[in-house]
């Protein structure tokens, strides 16, 4: 039972919140960050896969969504709300995926979004 506890800790930390968003394949999928909209947000990661490879970033107000080749063309990432769009989904699309946020004032937060895709 303890085990149990400690594991469940790992996965959700005090400060994350973790959703469910479903898409369907060919259509868009907009993953909403959480981020505080009365806060101006100052680096921004989106994460894949428990390595943490990154997708997509904000960084010294520079966005960058060419790091993975899988997503080549179909990701946006809003700099203001942190929301980043996923075009033209697939079912390699399933999956976790983990926002880190920076607001100007230092404070931080991450969420964990787990994305279901579907057909119509």
């Amino acid at each position: 039972m303890k085990l149990l506890l400690v594991l469940l800790f790992l996965q959700v930390t005090p400060g994350e919140s973790y959703r469910e968003v479903t898409g369907y394949i060919g259509e868009n999928a907009t993953l909403l960050s959480g981020a505080d909209p009365n806060r101006t947000l100052s680096t921004i990661n989106w994460l894949i896969y428990t390595n943490n490879t990154l997708i997509a970033t904000l960084i010294k107000g520079t966005i960058k969504v060419d790091w993975f080749d899988r997503y080549k063309g179909r990701l946006s990432l809003n700099n203001s709300s942190g929301d980043l769009t996923i075009r033209n989904l697939t079912s390699k699309d399933a999956m976790q995926y983990n926002v880190d946020l920076t607001d100007t004032e230092r404070h931080n937060s991450a969420h964990k979004i787990d994305l279901k895709v579907k057909r119509k």
